[in-house]
């Protein structure tokens, strides 16, 4: 859709469907985030009675609660760059953000005392975070500036 507006020139439609889509994606995340925090207690139930297991399952729970958020913002820059047809941005953001930051940060969280006592799992999910936060702010910055140069006499 984004695409069609940027072909056809017109500034308005693509404003208002980079609006849409953007409270529809923070709606859709904080809809998904409320079910996880609420409902995480009933499906481990599901699966175990291992107090151990329960509370480290209670802990990832948590953080792939706060995942969402970060997780649903790059990817609406992800398909809106996409609309713009700046998808090389998204690869070079991307690998930097997965490869160069997040997989060295989750090697440290998880085995080394380096920056933190070791966090086994939860080192992983914490460099999830880190890494699709950063990757959300520089496709959200990218887009942003993408936006202006489609349309530099409106303002976003």
């Amino acid at each position: 859709r984004l695409a069609y507006h940027v072909g056809a020139g017109d500034a308005a439609a693509f404003y208002r469907s980079v609006r849409t889509s953007l409270v529809a994606t923070l709606g859709g995340v904080l809809l998904f985030m409320v079910v996880t925090l609420l409902g995480r207690h009933a499906v481990i139930d599901l699966y175990t009675d291992d107090v151990q297991v329960r509370a480290l399952a209670a802990t990832l729970l948590l953080l792939c609660a706060l995942y969402q958020i970060p997780d649903g913002i790059q990817s609406l820059m992800n398909g809106l760059l996409r609309g713009c047809q700046d998808t090389a941005a998204i690869s070079r953001v991307t690998t930097f953000c997965y490869w160069c930051v997040g997989l060295p940060l989750a090697l440290v969280l998880i085995r080394t005392d380096w920056l933190l006592p070791a966090m086994g799992a939860a080192g992983a999910w914490v460099s999830f975070i880190v890494s699709l936060t950063l990757t959300a702010v520089m496709l959200s910055r990218r887009f942003r500036r993408t936006a202006r140069a489609l349309f530099p006499a409106e303002r976003s």
